[in-house]
């Protein structure tokens, strides 16, 4: 028996390394080859290497006075927008070269589910008779999306919205060994329970490059007990944190060495994309000195964060002997009435002490804030960009979205009337009320440019940006060859002469 696992193309205006590795589309290839399946993977978002420039959806077309074709420089906003992977007939016709029985898709963004759903009516319309498995948290959290009218393209014969260590295996031995299609777009949904989730978890893992280096990319554990209002962990992975065994590291450590070998030799990139293994500090530590042990040239990072609330600066010190190489903290807000809406807290003496740690280890940090919550305001925004000025920090800025089903957008009939791609951070929609898409863009301009004036020029070219941003006092981008810079388009003019009014004890010319 044959399965055919796809990650549809997805369309954004970047996609990161860490997001190449299809740990989902593996975690299914895991239960159907313990099956006795054969299987082929078909990662089409890196299938044809970097993403086409393609014009911008209709369902963004908020973003086109804030867009500058051309610009270059350390405060530019997004300039092209990119599908990465073929079009959707063309991957169609990949998928069913093989000859599949089975078709699996892997829906691991709800932003990206309308590629998701486009892939599934060809692949129904071209070949009813195969029957389509859904599953992934972009799935998961809006069932109803994928089932369409029947006057529209038919959808899968099968949602699960658990994960496949359980679901599909119960499926797969019900349905003994490939189950039939389904005769109606309805589909059968399996919903998520958590009191149903995996008694036992693998270790997923992925390649992908950065800058060059190899990087592996693991998954360890699932679920989040911490309860902020903003995160979706909780909707497809429960609120109980469950880690895998490090037998089972043990055992992917090996397939990984059996996979590269020698590559394993040099310098690599290990990063680890749980959410927050900080939970279980002990737990987190045997992992990474496992990983030192199986690979001794391995430095890492998290990129989905650290909570500087559970990093003390003792810990921090024992990560990076370890070969941690920057921290990306995550810190959500500075301001007590948001984070108290939002249930979380700021530790302001920890974090500052983290931060001075890292800098006298030469640690890179960055810190990650949240704009346009619910009840955010200009002044805020204005607040929490001074605050991280002063810190020897990097600024990542995180423009707030919603996923169907957070505490506030429970009623999911506004996000059958909207776009998906409006739920990625990179669409700047006023999902919160609160800031505009013009005060997302501007605050995204001004995060870049306080980064660039923090670090030291490289060139003479960044000595002659640094020099007019500071003469000016103003926001300004440039164009490729135009050595002047000029204030980029629709930016929130108040909210930058707002900033730079107290912004000059940190920079001078």
């Amino acid at each position: 028996m044959r399965a055919v696992i796809a990650v549809p193309p997805v369309q954004d205006f970047y996609f990161t390394p860490h997001r190449a590795s299809a740990l989902g589309g593996r975690a299914v290839q895991r239960v159907l080859e313990s099956r006795g399946w054969e299987t082929t993977l078909l990662h089409f978002p890196v299938s044809q290497g970097g993403g086409k420039v393609i014009p911008l959806p209709e369902a963004l077309n908020h973003l086109s006075p804030f867009i500058l074709s051309g610009e270059r420089g350390p405060t530019s906003f997004f300039r092209h927008y990119y599908r990465f992977g073929p079009e959707t007939s063309e991957a169609c016709r990949t998928v069913l070269a093989h000859a599949p029985d089975l078709i699996l898709v892997s829906c691991f963004a709800w932003a990206y589910a309308e590629e998701a759903r486009e892939l599934i009516g060809c692949l129904k319309i071209t070949a009813p008779e195969i029957p389509v498995i859904l599953g992934g948290s972009g799935a998961a959290v809006l069932p109803e999306y994928f089932f369409p009218p029947a006057s529209e393209k038919p959808g899968p014969d099968y949602l699960l919205g658990g994960e496949a260590e359980t679901q599909l295996a119960d499926l797969l031995s019900a349905a003994g060994r490939k189950p039939p299609p389904v005769k109606t777009n309805k589909g059968v949904l399996l919903p998520f329970d958590p009191s149903a989730c995996a008694a036992s978890l693998p270790v997923l893992w992925g390649v992908s490059r950065a800058g060059g280096v190899p990087q592996i990319n693991l998954h360890l554990s699932r679920g989040c007990a911490m309860g902020c209002r903003f995160c979706s962990n909780h909707l497809t992975q429960g609120r109980v944190f469950r880690k895998a065994d490090l037998s089972a590291l043990g055992q992917t450590l090996e397939e990984i060495e059996r996979v590269f070998g020698v590559l394993l030799k040099g310098k690599i990139l290990v990063n680890l994309e749980d959410d927050n293994l900080l939970q279980q500090p002990d737990y987190f530590l045997e992992v990474l000195s496992l990983l030192r042990e199986r690979i001794p040239g391995a430095v890492f990072t998290a990129e989905n964060g650290l909570d500087h609330r559970l990093l003390s600066p003792e810990l921090a010190e024992t990560l990076i002997d370890l070969g941690f190489q920057q921290f990306n903290l995550s810190l959500a807000q500075i301001n007590p009435r948001l984070l108290q809406q939002e249930k979380r807290t700021f530790h302001r003496e920890q974090y500052e002490n983290l931060l001075r740690l890292a800098a006298s280890r030469k640690i890179g940090t960055i810190t990650y804030f949240i704009a346009g919550l619910p009840g955010d305001n200009g002044e805020n925004l204005i607040n929490n960009l001074l605050y991280l000025s002063g810190l020897p920090t990097n600024i990542g800025i995180s423009l707030f979205y919603p996923v169907p089903g957070l505490p506030g957008f429970t009623d999911k009939t506004i996000f059958l009337r909207h776009s998906p791609r409006l739920t990625a951070g990179s669409s700047a929609w006023p999902w919160g009320s609160s800031l505009s898409t013009r005060e997302m863009v501007t605050a995204f301009r001004l995060s870049r440019m306080i980064n660039f004036l923090k670090r030291s020029p490289r060139e003479p070219r960044e000595e002659d940006m640094r020099r007019q941003l500071l003469e000016n006092r103003r926001l300004l981008t440039w164009y490729k060859g135009n050595p002047t810079g000029e204030a980029p388009p629709g930016i929130d003019e108040a909210l930058v002469s707002g900033l730079w009014e107290r912004l000059g004890s940190f920079f001078r010319p």
